[in-house]
């Protein structure tokens, strides 16, 4: 701990000072070792203007995962981009062949990312977000390459409006 100067306070305020400090700091270090101990099975976060969800539970034959999905945008309507239609749903075709995951596009053009990733027990906080990233950046290659052909997932909140 810096000493705080005698010429700048009494000896009494330099003590106070030193407990609230010391206090504020007991009361900081508390306070992430309750937020590393949280024990979350599922987060929501957003990664190249799409919506995503990952969940670590059990799947139907009881073996342990985490499911991903992500809103990712919609194609752009024929009236619109004709062009740029076409080359998203070349690419959709493409990389739904080869990656480990897949895309799904609605009635609406709306498309979906999925994965399922399985691990050998549930994974919750800090170890969920950590294999999220990775998941996520092992996705990264194609995610950027279909967000880029595709009209982005608009979220919108009251704020926004």
């Amino acid at each position: 701990m810096i000493p705080l100067s005698e010429n700048c306070m009494s000896k009494s305020t330099q003590n106070n000072v030193e407990k609230d400090l010391t206090a504020s700091i007991n009361d900081a270090e508390d306070r992430l070792k309750d937020a590393n101990s949280i024990n979350f099975a599922k987060m929501d976060f957003d990664w190249r203007g799409g919506r995503f969800r990952a969940t670590s539970d059990v799947d139907a034959m009881g073996r342990p995962g985490i499911s991903l999905s992500g809103r990712l945008g919609r194609l752009f309507f024929t009236a619109e981009m004709p062009a740029m239609r076409q080359l998203a749903l070349a690419k959709l075709c493409r990389v739904n062949s080869g990656v480990d995951g897949r895309y799904e596009v609605n009635r609406s053009g709306a498309i979906k990312f999925s994965n399922r990733t399985a691990t050998s027990t549930l994974v919750t906080g800090h170890d969920l977000v950590e294999a999220i990233t990775i998941i996520i950046l092992d996705a990264d290659s194609h995610l950027r390459d279909v967000c880029e052909l595709i009209r982005p997932e608009v979220i919108w909140t009251a704020k926004s409006l």
